[in-house]
């Protein structure tokens, strides 16, 4: 059953879908400044959870979403993230957005985007895109990989990204940001795919 969860309206994000807080090179650190520039808005319709992963901290967080707060739970690790829980959340159509370390990824969970970010700059762009949208997302951050190439700071994010490392003639490899080094070691052309749709609730 989908919850009541108003829409929540940032104003001060620009509407081109283009992160607006300082870009650094690091992905940990931007995900740090980010949240940091976040916290600094007003109005203040977001509000950043730091805490371990529990139910009772699960169920303030849905209070929170169900009286228009965006909530953007930055997880210190998956420890105790409770796949079931999740799925339940994303059937009540509850938005949350949880950024946590890519070793603390969970498996694909039914309602739930699902997005393993390259370099600082494609961390900042999913971000930006995904904190004004109205999905579930789990955004893993590697703490750094070797993508080849920068994402373009003027590109805004699409929800389904994926992006070529490089082309070139011949088989493609596919691979995610946890195995773009070895994927472009072979030198072949190398497809990175980062995001990923949610599949549908089991019936």
């Amino acid at each position: 059953m989908t919850d009541v969860v108003p829409p929540v309206d940032l104003p001060w994000m620009p509407r081109s879908g283009l992160p607006p807080w300082p870009a650094v090179a690091e992905p940990l650190v931007q995900v740090a400044q980010a949240v940091a520039w976040i916290e600094a808005q007003t109005p203040a319709v977001v509000t950043v959870v730091r805490e371990a992963w529990s139910p009772i901290a699960a169920a303030r967080a849905v209070d929170l979403a169900r009286t228009g707060q965006r909530v953007l739970w930055c997880l210190p690790n998956g420890a105790g993230l409770d796949t079931a829980v999740l799925e339940d959340l994303a059937a009540a159509g509850i938005p949350l957005k949880v950024v946590l370390p890519v070793t603390g990824l969970p498996p694909l969970v039914p309602g739930w985007w699902v997005v393993l970010t390259g370099d600082a700059g494609e961390v900042s762009a999913a971000l930006a895109q995904h904190l004004r949208d109205e999905f579930p997302v789990l955004l893993a951050v590697v703490p750094s990989a070797d993508t080849a190439q920068p994402w373009p700071r003027e590109q805004a994010w699409e929800p389904g990204q994926g992006r070529w490392l490089r082309r070139g003639d011949g088989p493609a490899i596919t691979c995610t940001a946890l195995d773009a080094a070895a994927a472009l070691a072979t030198g072949r052309p190398v497809f990175q795919q980062t995001s990923l749709a949610p599949p549908a609730p089991s019936p």
